[in-house]
């Protein structure tokens, strides 16, 4: 047997296999290494796939790992870049992101829909049939969009549901390797309407036998809730991923279970409501609020809150596990040594919001207005409205999670009705934009807090890079130019050479736009117009001559 086709053996079958009927290829040709497993914690919702290294280079060949058809092509400076979805047979669609190129037969059909639309970000759904087979090379991978460093995003979703599903459950990596719990956590959970991180507890990690605790717990509190701060690892890979099962089970029976298998997009900021970071370590909620995503906390219990009746010594045990059934324990006795109850502290706030029903506040020109479940729990809330003195809403407590947006809908102060079309909303989590309707205006939130009005006035700056520092209106083979907007962000951008619309590409994370010539572009002098607009509209027109 040749050397190089026994390697390609030893990779493909002693490494990574199918683990389903689908039999589905590895996305790349290079050694299977995951950077980032499905259900990682990310910033505001759950990793929605893996991150395979492509070893610090771009350009890797990306391979379909099942025959279908390209469903969807989106383009994007944020986010994943340039991503490609392909739906197969079953009901599946693949999902390939930050990469660098596509396919020509691909490339060549999104140039078109780009050029039609005189737009570089476009979100495309053929409409014509481009059919792929499997093991095609269907792109190369890159560093596009949000990525932080080459590497590609992958994706196997639910076709039907859109649901992202864990490509570990249909593929098996090597990996021997038990999950690490870093520490354990108890909340004290008798306020209904405010968890409090009550105390970390050191765990005692050994390599042969359970983990323990150092002694068994004592408490001051009987309505608790467990939390773990934990990791898992690969065989050979030295990255940090999250650990893909949990189950607590109090005196043998079982109170909590989730699995990382199958978080839908509208449930991701769940996350936020999850995990709470103290002392360096984040830490994972076994207790669960009134709206938990019901595929990611299957067969829990409703009594995941767990509400001590005497002051005995209580068994818990805490099981950890990663999709090749490496499993970690933690056996450990609780006791309290006061038996409370359960109570609101709702008398500092001004209303309660149930988190089951329509919620709609309206007072001195503003309303809050939000659907049933928004708000992942019911919740206190107070307004301190000063928009007509001085532009600033205050929504407490600061530390509510939402699930999805509240509307604040307020009439625009007349002193600032000259400067309305630019106004922006801030908030410590960034900037938001508005909607319009006669003398009001509405923002949609993500977040409570404090906002204030704010009025971007600023058009974005351009900046072109020259490609000589002898002869700054020369150049060779491509346009480049850095592009910022330091206050609501850059919406959308133009170029023309010689009054002809050109499609150039813009890299958020290095405000970078560029343009590679192409065959169309003449030769001799060039006169180039650059248009790029913010978010509030504003408008920067760069005009230069060049040489080509």
């Amino acid at each position: 047997m040749p050397k190089f086709f026994f390697l390609y053996f030893l990779l493909f079958t002693g490494i990574i296999s199918a683990q389903n009927k689908n039999d589905y290829l590895w996305p790349l040709e290079q050694a299977p290494v995951l950077t980032a497993n499905y259900g990682q914690i990310r910033s505001n919702h759950f990793h929605a796939g893996i991150d395979l290294s492509t070893y610090g280079k771009e350009n890797l060949s990306v391979r379909a790992i099942e025959s279908g058809y390209v469903s969807r092509i989106k383009v994007s400076a944020y986010g994943y870049g340039k991503a490609l979805y392909i739906t197969h047979a079953n009901g599946k669609v693949s999902v390939y992101g930050h990469l660098n190129a596509y396919s020509l037969k691909i490339d060549s059909f999104i140039k078109k829909e780009q050029y039609k639309i005189e737009s570089y970000e476009i979100d495309c759904y053929p409409k014509i049939k481009l059919n792929v087979k499997k093991g095609e090379i269907i792109a190369l991978s890159g560093n596009t969009g949000g990525s932080t460093g080459p590497h590609l995003h992958f994706e196997i979703r639910d076709e039907l549901s859109e649901v992202p599903l864990n490509p570990l459950n249909y593929y098996k990596i090597n990996d021997h390797i038990k999950p690490v719990l870093q520490g354990l956590a108890i909340f004290d959970l008798s306020d209904t309407l405010n968890p409090k991180f009550l105390k970390a507890i050191k765990v005692n990690q050994t390599k042969v036998g359970p983990v323990t605790p150092q002694a068994s717990i004592t408490i001051h509190q009987s309505m608790i809730g467990f939390a773990f701060a934990g990791y898992d690892k690969n065989d050979g890979n030295g990255h940090l991923n999250n650990i893909y099962s949990t189950k607590l089970y109090v005196d043998n029976q079982e109170v909590y279970t989730h699995l990382l298998q199958a978080v839908s997009f509208d449930e991701s900021r769940y996350v936020n409501e999850y995990a709470e970071t103290s002392n360096g370590l984040v830490y994972q909620k076994c207790f669960l609020p009134v709206l938990a995503p019901a595929d990611f906390v299957m067969n829990s219990s409703k009594q995941t809150r767990l509400v001590l009746k005497d002051t005995n010594y209580h068994a818990v045990k805490l099981v950890l596990a990663d999709e090749s059934a490496n499993q970690t324990e933690v056996h450990f006795y609780v006791k309290t040594n006061k038996l409370n109850r359960y109570y609101s502290n709702i008398s500092n706030y001004e209303m309660l919001i149930d988190c089951r029903k329509d919620f709609l506040y309206a007072k001195d020109n503003l309303s809050l207005q939000a659907p049933p479940y928004t708000f992942f729990m019911s919740s206190p809330l107070t307004v301190k409205n000063s928009i007509e003195a001085n532009g600033k809403l205050v929504l407490l407590p600061f530390d509510v999670n939402l699930k999805s947006a509240l509307q604040i809908r307020f009439k625009i102060p007349e002193k600032y009705l000259p400067y309305k079309e630019k106004m922006i909303l801030r908030h410590a989590a960034g900037i938001y934009t508005p909607t319009f309707n006669a003398d009001s205006v509405s923002f949609f939130v993500k977040n409570l807090g404090s906002f204030q009005i704010d009025f971007d006035l600023v058009p974005p700056t351009v900046q072109f890079v020259p490609q000589s520092k002898k002869n700054k209106t020369a150049v060779s083979n491509h346009l480049a130019f850095i592009i910022k907007d330091v206050t609501s962000g850059i919406s959308k951008y133009k170029l023309y050479i010689n009054q002809k619309f050109y499609l150039a590409e813009f890299d958020a994370k290095s405000s970078l736009l560029n343009y590679n010539f192409d065959q169309n572009v003449p030769r001799g002098n060039l006169d180039i117009m650059l248009e790029v607009f913010d978010k509030a509209g504003n408008k920067t027109v760069k005009t230069l001559q060049v040489k080509h």
